[in-house]
């Protein structure tokens, strides 16, 4: 699977993601076992991006990564995110609804439960969860990330943003190296947004491409999503080892193409 650099370091990042929110959820039909396959076809294919979070199956989707991942954790780069939670009252309802929890003692605290779940000592990149722009203008926020980075225990941060506005906060903080946003909020940033984007070299992380693009089949837009000029990976949710398949061959030929066509 091609990769792409982002970061003041030159880091690299798979080109294609699998999304794990499903990972665990009461409302996923598959079995462990499923799981467990379907994880390891990912990494076997050379789909090397896992995109989770600390709510995601109730942290049972960071727990499947992390067994995934014993004994060879340099095969993957991990994106958790933290800053949502659930009421005690709501962890006894399901279908459960997140609600923020984005105090600075919440976000040092999750973080930690995070790579006990995961088994990591450091993981690849730490998002805040969905803030709202209002909630990035708190500098704590961003303290307790790059006191977290500095203790080694997260190697890049940034923001899982749902919209433009939270995208044109979120590119302005000290120290963020990543952002993950879909297609259309991506567009909805002005362009002063997108310039601090490729100037700063953080990486942008497309989701729910698909959904975004319904005029189009799921590969094509996919690719569309991997041409993306900020794009510096697609994340995608399946359940279907098939589906993933076809996605990963579609982009790893599209990404030689372009390769071929820069040299030529």
């Amino acid at each position: 699977m091609p990769t792409r650099l982002f970061g003041p370091e030159a880091s690299r990042m798979p080109l294609l993601g699998l999304g794990c929110s499903r990972i665990g959820s009461f409302n996923n039909p598959q079995s462990g076992r499923d799981v467990r396959r379907l994880l390891e076809y990912a990494l076997d294919f050379g789909i090397g991006l896992f995109d989770t979070a600390d709510i995601y199956g109730q942290g049972d989707s960071e727990r499947a990564i992390g067994r995934l991942l014993r004994g060879r954790r340099e095969r993957a780069f991990v994106i958790t995110k933290v800053g949502r939670t659930f009421s005690r009252a709501m962890r006894v309802k399901r279908p459960l609804k997140p609600v923020i929890a984005l105090s600075p003692l919440a976000i040092a605290g999750a973080i930690d439960a995070s790579l006990r779940r995961l088994g990591f000592d450091r993981v690849d990149a730490l998002l805040l969860h969905s803030p709202s722009a209002d909630e990035l203008r708190d500098e704590r926020l961003v303290a307790v990330l790059a006191s977290a980075r500095r203790a080694g225990k997260v190697a890049h941060y940034g923001v899982a943003c749902d919209d433009a506005a939270a995208l044109e906060v979120a590119v302005g903080l000290e120290g963020v190296t990543l952002v993950e946003i879909t297609p259309d909020a991506l567009a909805g940033a002005g362009p002063g947004t997108h310039d601090r984007l490729r100037s700063r070299k953080i990486a942008v992380v497309l989701r729910e491409t698909i959904r975004c693009r319904g005029d189009l089949a799921p590969r094509d837009a996919v690719i569309a999503a991997a041409r993306h000029p900020l794009a510096t990976a697609v994340v995608v949710g399946t359940g279907s080892r098939e589906h993933l398949r076809d996605l990963a061959q579609a982009v790893a030929a599209d990404g030689r193409r372009e390769v071929e066509t820069a040299i030529a």
